[in-house]
């Protein structure tokens, strides 16, 4: 076993590159606020924002084939990828990249942040669960299941006090709970396809046809969209290009030697790090002391879930 391959299965490597992934996922919230504010993207304009995530990914996607091609097909101890059409990866990227990204554009626009962040947290107990039935070896335990309610009940904390509301819309909670569902059952596919392929070729892939969709559906709004950058929203959107190529190829990479169960608590991470991150960078957003409460709920819940586990695994 290679160094790297010792550190990725080891419980502090699986917690550092978990964390790294879903602190940048939640850096995605400030930076496409700060994007769309940028470019003068309103609430409605929801052709721009498909356009806006197709170049993203798409841009993405080519820069982890780049360095997929440079640097890791020839260090790869996988089969080669040149076996067919591999179908598995390309419905991946409509599921993972298309589905997920359109729906939420959509569904975000008519649901507020704080409640969007909720439903996001829901993804979190769904991948457990999905992890709980798939798999034999990675079922949930009392630690797991008290963990995962101390985090998820932190993201109820940071927002309850938001006129928070119960009201439900399929075009708008709806399309949210979609996503969430969507990116959890990506998660267990993107595992599965990790045994036959390299998880750095799996996200450029999946990524690149993912965002080329996401370019067709948003095709009418490119031009216009082009004509509103600036130099500040050019150098945004690198770091949003940067946030998905380093993030998920941290995550699926992570997934071939991690419990997908067990790595689920670390997504609790993506909206209490995008509300603390927002507070930070933007001047409509304040840190407060439910924020911080927030915080501390939910790495307690990532420690408590995982502290047994990792006793387990070095012994």
């Amino acid at each position: 076993m290679s160094k790297k391959e010792k550190f990725l299965s080891s419980p502090f490597g699986g917690a550092l590159v978990a964390t790294t992934a879903c602190v940048l996922w939640g850096s995605a919230f400030p930076v496409i606020k700060m994007s769309f504010a940028e470019i003068g993207i309103g609430t409605g304009d929801i052709s721009y924002k498909i356009a806006f995530a197709g170049v993203r990914f798409t841009l993405a996607g080519l820069f982890i084939f780049l360095y997929w091609f440079l640097v890791c097909k020839k260090k790869s101890t996988y089969k080669k990828t040149s076996q067919g059409v591999p179908w598995g990866i390309l419905g991946l990227g409509v599921l993972q990249t298309t589905l997920q990204y359109s729906l939420f554009y959509v569904g975000l626009s008519r649901v507020s942040g704080m409640k969007s962040s909720i439903i996001s947290g829901l993804g979190t107990l769904i991948l457990a669960v999905l992890s709980h039935l798939y798999y034999r070896n990675d079922k949930l335990t009392k630690q797991k299941v008290i963990g995962l309610i101390i985090g998820f009940s932190s993201i109820f904390w940071i927002n309850m006090g938001n006129g928070f509301s119960w009201s439900f819309r399929l075009t708008g909670e709806g399309l949210l709970l979609i996503t969430a569902c969507s990116g959890a059952i990506s998660t267990i596919i993107a595992k599965e396809l990790g045994k036959k392929y390299s998880p750095v070729y799996i996200t450029a892939l999946q990524m690149t046809f993912g965002g080329v969709l996401l370019l067709f559906l948003g095709r009418s709004s490119l031009v216009d969209l082009f004509s509103q950058f600036t130099p500040t929203s050019y150098m945004l959107l690198l770091y949003s290009i940067f946030i998905s190529a380093v993030g998920f190829t941290l995550w699926f990479s992570l997934l071939q030697y991690q419990k997908a169960g067990d790595m689920a608590v670390f997504r609790l991470i993506i909206p209490v790090s995008g509300s603390t991150l927002s507070a930070i960078f933007l001047s409509s957003e304040s840190f407060t002391i439910a924020l911080f409460v927030g915080l501390s709920a939910v790495v307690i819940g990532i420690l408590f879930s995982t502290i047994k586990v990792n006793r387990l695994t070095e012994k």
